[in-house]
């Protein structure tokens, strides 16, 4: 299949802006950061045909960010299905890289630097055993500061079921975090 030039930099022009943020909300949904390259080149190389359609988009971003999202769960389906056949896999969650990110210190010595990688480990590893939809919504709603209503526009459900969904996902990872953190 053959693409013109000009299609080329009418696609760079709609989607170079927002490459950032898909990378850092494909990031954060794989915990890798191979694997949130992997899911930005195949949501890229999915749309890089469909430009035309591109240019007709009011918002960009929540549409982008729907189609990586769309991308990231039918890719998590397809690796569950392999995942139960193979019986070689261990799922060693130290293997993954971080959800949060990491800040910076605030002086208060090594001891505290220790309790907070401690304490985000515990919160990377209840985060991971969420189903992908649950991460998603928390993913997007308390680390990168989304709207409800621009959520609501990526799962495509009404703006009133993202509270309540909330509640619920964040109920669910007080739970597991707290089954963590009995002796």
């Amino acid at each position: 299949m053959f693409f013109s030039r000009s299609q080329a930099r009418t696609f760079d022009q709609l989607v170079k802006p927002h490459l950032r943020g898909l990378y850092r909300f494909a990031h954060r949904l794989t915990g890798n950061p191979a694997d949130a390259e992997d899911l930005v080149q195949d949501v890229m190389l999915k749309l890089y045909p469909r430009t035309r359609e591109l240019e007709t988009v009011q918002d960009l971003r929540p549409w982008l960010n729907r189609v990586l999202y769309r991308q990231f769960v039918d890719r998590d389906r397809k690796g569950k299905r392999r995942q139960e056949q193979s019986v070689t896999d261990t799922g060693d969650i130290e293997n993954h890289q971080a959800f949060l990110d990491r800040y910076p210190g605030e002086g208060l010595g090594p001891l505290a630097d220790m309790e907070r990688g401690r304490a985000g480990r515990m919160v990377q590893e209840a985060l991971a055993e969420l189903p992908p939809d649950q991460r998603a919504l928390l993913i997007m709603y308390d680390v990168e500061g989304w709207e409800q209503q621009a959520i609501a526009e990526v799962l495509e459900v009404a703006p009133g079921t993202i509270k309540s969904r909330l509640h619920r996902c964040r109920q669910k990872l007080r739970e597991q975090l707290a089954r963590r953190m009995e002796p």
